[in-house]
């Protein structure tokens, strides 16, 4: 995993990350991720939340080999929590 750093005006550089770096990215994801979550439960009515669930539902049961059809649903739940 790298990160683009940029070293001036017309160069950037992809910069190798050390395992502490990536744990720390990934552990800010989650908490940013749990706060979204939170915030988007308490503005979510009741309709919404049963059009989550179903969309959960068809998410857990979609087929491993089509990609198509859960990043279908995936764009569907972003979609209704936005």
């Amino acid at each position: 995993m790298g990160l683009l750093e940029q070293i001036s005006a017309r160069q950037i550089i992809s910069r190798r990350l050390e395992l502490s770096e990536i744990r720390e990215i990934f552990e800010i994801r989650e908490m940013l991720e749990a706060h979204t979550t939170s915030l988007t439960s308490i503005r979510l009515s009741d309709e919404n939340c049963n059009e989550l669930e179903d969309f959960s539902l068809k998410m857990r049961t979609t087929p491993t080999g089509s990609p198509p059809d859960y990043f279908d649903l995936n764009i569907a739940v972003h979609s209704l929590i936005h």
